[in-house]
């Protein structure tokens, strides 16, 4: 930006080139012309005064800072408010939002900027499936129009939990309830209410991943009274178990979330000291079970039925990551089950198939991983696709994903049905313009379906590019460039801690995957990552 002010105390006027500002107040007002005089309006720009003022490179926006700690774009021409940024003192979160209340940011950014209604807080994560919006900022300067969010944010629901265990542990950690257990299973039941509204979901996760509805004969919805109330069965781990609930209204806002921890004894001699590690990044990282299972499916495609559709890497990409995966993942657990689907047998029904064999056999002390290699597309219905061997009939290609394709819902309700609670989804998704090039104008819709699904889900996903940022392959890497960085972190470059856990990949991919795009490719591609599950490790190094 071109800085035209380094302080504005007083009134003041400034020409510059298609728009008058005639003035700037101490009360935080700006006054805008166009240089024919023909029309003026004035706009409360900050609560407070505005400290500084900047142009763009181009002329074509205003940047303005306040002493509110926010950061507001404008249209030059215009006066048109973009959006505000939000930033927070002595933190690298933030938060971006538009006129109509879209927002993009940080997780724990999202989770401090609120609103108030009723003199009660609504934080902007409450009503995230709604508002949330991948890249905004860079949508509304490139003039994408989004449809109105025609809603009036209500009072968001409430949940509690209900734990029969008698038992109550005197220790209470952070105003958690903390009970005793010695039978191995807890009976939880969940009862949601709205005032003003229906409640349309209740979620319950254990150890942070979501938890399969069993009941046993009680499940009442109470329309008069807005009331829901479900009742689940969990299977405790050994030492430490943390169970949070979330309610979901009509609208789809989110209830604060209620929690307990059981800590399940097996005998009295049992220790209680298995629990999870706070880490350093505001997340947790889990312990992981020596003697349990990684279930690994791995997909590669290169030959497609269409031809025209055939990729040069994506196979040489899947062997490589199982390969890598299988030689280290014996420094954490015991035991590795991989389903290795390619070419010719990764249709939809042989990728389903090792999913349904993994969701038979895997305990909620696993860990499941997925890796895809192949066509990933945003169809017309703005679903995410997984592209099989088989998808082929590209004039017909919305027919062709619905009847063949592999939807984010599908891999959303694997995910549920999976009990294994340590979950991490990886999509090297590429396209070719050929193949796709009508189904191209929806960037953000693919890390919009992936966010969602992870914070819906409690599991981590990593995709290798937006709809329009082709998961670009390299003869020189021999790889495609998300998949060569992934294994180099994989090598050791993601390490911490002589450990390289789930969110050392994704904060490794995020510095990286740009690097090198821009190095062999002249432009950036930004890969999407989401986790809202607990972080845990891959590798450990000795």
């Amino acid at each position: 930006t071109n800085e035209v002010l380094l302080s504005l105390q007083n009134d003041f006027v400034i020409n510059h080139n298609a728009t008058l500002i005639t003035e700037v107040n101490s009360t935080g007002q700006m006054s805008f012309e166009d240089t024919m005089l023909t029309s003026r309006q004035t706009i409360q720009a900050h609560d407070g005064g505005i400290n500084k003022l900047y142009y763009s490179g181009n002329d074509d926006l205003i940047y303005t800072t306040g002493g509110d700690n926010t950061i507001k774009i404008f249209r030059t021409a215009t006066g048109k408010l973009i959006g505000t940024l939000y930033i927070f003192k002595d933190s690298k979160d933030y938060v971006f939002i538009d006129p109509t209340g879209r927002f993009d940011g940080t997780p724990e950014g999202i989770k401090k900027l609120y609103y108030v209604k009723d003199r009660k807080v609504v934080t902007l994560d409450k009503i995230y499936e709604k508002f949330y919006t991948p890249n905004l900022y860079q949508r509304l300067l490139n003039g994408e129009i989004f449809d109105p969010i025609n809603i009036i944010i209500k009072e968001t629901p409430k949940v509690k939990i209900n734990y029969a265990e008698a038992t109550r542990n005197l220790e209470v950690e952070e105003d958690v309830p903390t009970f005793l257990n010695k039978t191995g299973y807890a009976d939880i039941v969940l009862t949601a209410t709205s005032e003003d509204d229906a409640i349309d979901e209740i979620r319950l996760f254990h150890n942070g991943k979501i938890v399969t509805l069993v009941t046993r004969n009680l499940m009442v919805e109470d329309e008069q009274n807005k009331t829901t109330v479900k009742k689940y069965v969990i299977n405790l781990l050994p030492g430490q178990n943390s169970i949070r609930a979330i309610a979901l209204n009509s609208q789809r806002t989110e209830s604060d979330p209620d929690e307990i921890a059981v800590i399940y004894n097996a005998s009295d001699n049992t220790g209680t000291d298995i629990k999870p590690i706070p880490n350093n990044n505001n997340t947790t990282l889990a312990t992981i079970d020596k003697n349990a299972t990684m279930h690994l499916i791995v997909v590669g495609i290169n030959e497609y039925q269409n031809k025209s559709m055939s990729l040069n890497y994506a196979l040489a990409d899947a062997t490589a990551f199982k390969d890598e995966i299988e030689k280290d993942a014996k420094s954490v657990i015991n035991n590795v089950k991989t389903y290795f689907v390619t070419d010719s047998k990764a249709d939809m029904q042989g990728i389903e198939a090792a999913f349904i064999e993994v969701q038979n056999n895997a305990k909620p002390e696993d860990v499941f991983l997925f890796y895809y290699a192949g066509h990933g597309v945003i169809g017309k219905n703005n679903e995410f696709y997984l592209v099989p061997t088989n998808v082929s009939n590209l004039s017909n290609v919305q027919a062709e994903l619905e009847q063949k394709g592999i939807a984010s819902k599908k891999l959303q309700q694997f995910a549920i049905d999976i009990p294994a609670q340590k979950q991490l989804f990886i999509l090297d998704a590429c396209q070719s313009a050929g193949a796709f090039e009508a189904m191209l104008t929806n960037d953000a819709n693919q890390q919009k379906s992936i966010a969602v699904v992870a914070r819906s889900t409690g599991t981590h996903w990593m995709a290798a590019s937006g709809a329009q940022q082709f998961a670009n392959e390299f003869a020189s890497l021999g790889h495609g460039a998300f998949t060569y960085v992934l294994l180099e972190a994989l090598k050791g470059a993601a390490l911490n801690n002589k450990m390289i856990t789930v969110n050392n990949l994704k904060n490794y991919l995020q510095q990286a995957v740009p690097e090198i795009m821009k190095q062999y490719h002249g432009t950036p591609q930004y890969p999407a990552s989401y986790g809202f599950g607990n972080d845990f490790p891959v590798e450990i190094k000795n």
